[in-house]
């Protein structure tokens, strides 16, 4: 057997490993994930619910404001520290989400408050994904604006969302006297909400 297959193998069982770790922290039995009702089968921590693969439920009408640490949990690869108005992307980034029990197919209206890094001259855009289907690019310049997408039922698949936030034009922050901001900046993302 090859060196890579090995390698392979013993990643795969990591992994699986982890994934147990995970649902068993989640009080979620493998007999439950693996018959696939991960839907209703929601356990809290704190006040946040996770289906059983490791997605928070986002209910309808509930506004996730990213300005509160406890939200990060929506967040997945490729962002910055919470700041008191949200959170800045680092050029790609992902957000991620499961569509509460009350979704009942067809398209799906999804609300994202978003901004841009002050001083953008230009105005760069913002390309969205989710699960795979390209939703569109959005112009995104300073201030910011609140964003409209409409997810196709293909999008949805089995309710997990992983959307991919790509930011065409990331900002360095000029030095502020004898400091500077060695962070790259994308988009920055406010809020998220299913109306």
């Amino acid at each position: 057997m090859s060196d890579r297959l090995l390698m392979l193998e013993a990643r795969v069982d990591e992994l699986t490993r982890e994934l147990a770790f995970l649902q068993s922290a989640n009080g979620v039995t493998p007999e439950a994930a693996s018959e696939g009702r991960d839907m209703h089968l929601a356990t809290r921590l704190g006040e946040r619910r996770f289906n059983a693969a490791g997605f928070p439920i986002l209910a309808r009408d509930e506004t996730i404001f990213f300005a509160d640490p406890d939200n990060a949990v929506f967040l997945g690869a490729g962002w910055w520290g919470t700041e008191p108005w949200g959170t800045w992307g680092r050029g790609t980034s992902e957000l991620r989400f499961c569509v509460g029990e009350g979704y009942l197919g067809g398209y799906l209206e999804v609300h994202l408050g978003v901004r841009g890094p002050a001083g953008d001259a230009e105005r760069p855009s913002l390309r969205i994904v989710a699960n795979g289907y390209f939703l569109g690019d959005y112009p995104i310049a300073g201030q910011g604006r609140p964003l409209r997408l409409r997810l196709p039922p293909a999008a949805l698949g089995d309710g997990n969302v992983l959307m991919v936030l790509d930011y065409s034009d990331p900002w360095r922050p000029p030095p502020q006297g004898d400091v500077s901001d060695p962070r790259t900046l994308g988009v920055g993302l406010v809020s998220l909400l299913l109306p």
